[in-house]
């Protein structure tokens, strides 16, 4: 949502469950809310879910008073199928590494040219120290079950 929103979110609440013993056994969460409210007034929401009996299911949607964006998963392909009962689509990727095959080639691709001088780095240090303070204050939110505070100097805001 950094990257998203092109700003830094200022409070982190999580709240969590655990549906799955395998995850209960850990004290990890297998689902989680995640409501972010950035420095400029945006609100940012993230729903997680570690099982969905449907397939690898991801979205993101923003909308503001001038409109929305909307992008829903991916699928195999984009057939659907109607007939006098209704209509099917073609089921969802059902892991990570079925959804993200292509995205995982590319970013092989683009290391290979990294390294070779070909392009620069798209990813600084500060975008992925930004990523990690984020995922702290949301892992302290959701153990303590209160809203945390994230404060930001101003050499920690990554452009985008």
């Amino acid at each position: 949502l950094l990257w998203v929103t092109g700003d830094v979110p200022v409070q982190a609440f999580v709240a969590g469950n655990t549906q799955i013993p395998e995850f209960a056994e850990h004290n990890d969460f297998d689902n989680m809310i995640i409501l972010l409210n950035f420095k400029h007034g945006t609100l940012g929401t993230i729903d997680l879910n570690r099982y969905s009996s449907y397939g690898y299911d991801q979205r993101l949607e923003v909308f503001g008073p001038l409109g929305m964006l909307h992008c829903e998963h991916s699928r195999p392909n984009h057939l659907v199928t109607s007939d006098q009962s209704g209509s099917t689509k073609t089921p969802l990727y059902y892991s990570f590494p079925s959804h993200y095959d292509q995205a995982f080639k590319n970013q092989l691709n683009y290391f290979v040219d990294l390294v070779r001088g070909k392009v620069k780095l798209s990813v600084t240090e500060k975008m992925t120290r930004a990523v990690s303070k984020v995922v702290q204050a949301c892992k302290e939110s959701v153990v303590s079950g209160v809203p945390v505070k994230i404060t930001w100097s101003e050499g920690e805001i990554p452009e985008y």
